[in-house]
């Protein structure tokens, strides 16, 4: 395969990527109509371990398991397994009172969190990095129109606690892949068994919380039934298969190109939110939108 073949399989697995990861917000939404967010976590989550497991499988077969079960793989996927859920579970529950579109707007904000939290590492952010805060900042205010103060059809809560939760989400998320780089720095790490380690202690995680009445009340056979295609769209989809296809199109595809072309994902997502569940956003949400997309654009172009 040629220079320009490479590129171009590199760019359309990518480009499937960004598609796969928009369509997955749209799937969490229609999940949330029949089971409780917590379960559908767990149950992404586990489907998603074992995909990567049948994966772990082979490599292990190939490589030998020893390069697989090291210390570094066990820590790394613990603590990024607890990073992972907790952004995982806060976009779960805050989608239910914001559109796909602004979720994944306001969860693109990671891309923003991962260098300042260079910081506690002593790497320094560029100058232009800041200015992609800023903006993202201002664009998460307008994204959570406050303003508004009108309460959803599900919540009494006067602000907006969905958007909200999604932010802190961002936060979550960016604290995951810095633990991943600090542990995928080591000799003895494995991406793939660190990863497929990650979804299974996300799910251990949500064990618990399934014992909620809220969460209990609703997990019944009938409805987890109705909800399969939406967690196997999330679990089997987006977690296990584009994961897949982002590991290999990366290698193909310049850093800055992968990056913007990966952050088509809440683009894609608005997009198919006003396709499939009829979301609309107001002025000041697409304002937000804006800014948020060009604080992604700053930050790439400042790392």
């Amino acid at each position: 395969m040629n220079d320009t073949s490479r590129k171009a399989v590199g760019l359309f697995l990518l480009v499937m990527t960004a598609l796969i990861w928009g369509g997955s917000f749209v799937a969490q939404k229609l999940g949330m109509d029949y089971i409780g967010p917590f379960a559908f976590t767990f149950f992404t989550d586990l489907l998603a371990g074992i995909f990567l497991s049948i994966l772990v499988i082979f490599q292990g077969l190939k490589k030998g398991w020893a390069t697989l079960f090291t210390r570094t793989n066990v820590l790394g996927g613990i603590a990024s397994g607890a990073a992972l859920w907790v952004g995982m579970a806060l976009q779960q529950i805050g989608i239910q009172w914001t559109s796909p579109g602004v979720s994944a707007f306001l969860t693109a904000n990671y891309v923003v969190v991962v260098p300042v939290m260079g910081l506690f590492t002593k790497r320094r952010p560029r100058g232009i990095v800041w200015v992609g805060v800023a903006l993202a900042i201002i664009g998460s205010w307008f994204l959570c129109d406050p303003t508004s103060a009108a309460a959803t059809a599900n919540s009494n809560v006067k602000f907006p606690l969905g958007e909200i939760l999604c932010v802190l989400c961002a936060f979550a998320f960016g604290t995951q892949i810095c633990i991943v780089e600090r542990f995928m720095t080591k000799p003895d790490s494995d991406a793939l068994a660190l990863t497929c380690l990650s979804f299974f202690i996300g799910a251990l995680f949500s064990i618990p919380f399934l014992k909620l009445p809220t969460e209990q009340s609703l997990l019944t056979g009938e409805n987890i039934l109705a909800a399969a295609g939406a967690i196997a769209f999330c679990g089997f989809l987006s977690s296990g298969i584009a994961c897949t296809l982002q590991n290999i199109g990366q290698r193909m595809i310049a850093p800055s190109v992968a990056a913007l072309i990966l952050s088509q994902e809440s683009v894609f997502a608005t997009i198919f939110g006003i396709f499939f569940l009829g979301s609309t956003l107001t002025a000041s949400q697409i304002l937000g939108c804006v800014l948020v997309f060009a604080a992604v654009l700053a930050t790439h172009k400042g790392e």
